[in-house]
């Protein structure tokens, strides 16, 4: 009897092989965020620039998409950090993440349903000009979701 040992790496990568994933594209993104207030301070003096009135946030994004056959896949990660800045320069941070945590963005699959019509289900980015997009931010926001869109 012969035993077959696999490593840890090989594992994955027979499997992938084996689904032949396609289309794999990989994007990155670095954001610094700052913002001061301009408030007056308990001495009428003026705070803006204040580390207390300060707060800065460095977020790195890391995504990747792809698709096996007619099933596509997207997935994000985010990694935020006020790289050591609080009480020196900040007073803390721009979003309610806590300093150094890794998160999940996004995490979603797109199938076909008929003809016309897709699903989209997963975690998702908010994909709208008019409603709470605030990809302008230093973290979009997501929502856990099941959407289905119809294109005829």
């Amino acid at each position: 009897m012969k035993k077959l040992i696999m490593s840890m790496v090989a594992a994955p990568l027979l499997v992938t092989s084996a689904f032949a994933l396609e289309d794999i594209k990989v994007d990155g993104q670095a954001k610094l965020w700052y913002e001061s207030s301009n408030a007056l301070g308990k001495n009428g003096s003026d705070t803006l620039f204040n580390t207390e009135q300060s707060s800065a946030e460095v977020v790195f994004k890391l995504g990747m998409t792809g698709k096996q056959g007619d099933v596509s896949f997207g997935t994000t990660v985010y990694q935020s950090s006020t790289m050591g800045l609080e009480g020196t320069l900040v007073g803390g941070t721009r979003t309610a993440v806590a300093n150094g945590d890794m998160f999940v963005g996004e995490a979603y699959i797109v199938a076909p349903l008929g003809m016309s019509t897709i699903a989209k289900i997963g975690k998702q980015e908010l994909d709208t000009p008019l409603a709470f997009t605030e990809r302008w931010n230093a973290i979009p926001n997501t929502f856990n979701a099941a959407v289905a869109l119809n294109n005829s």
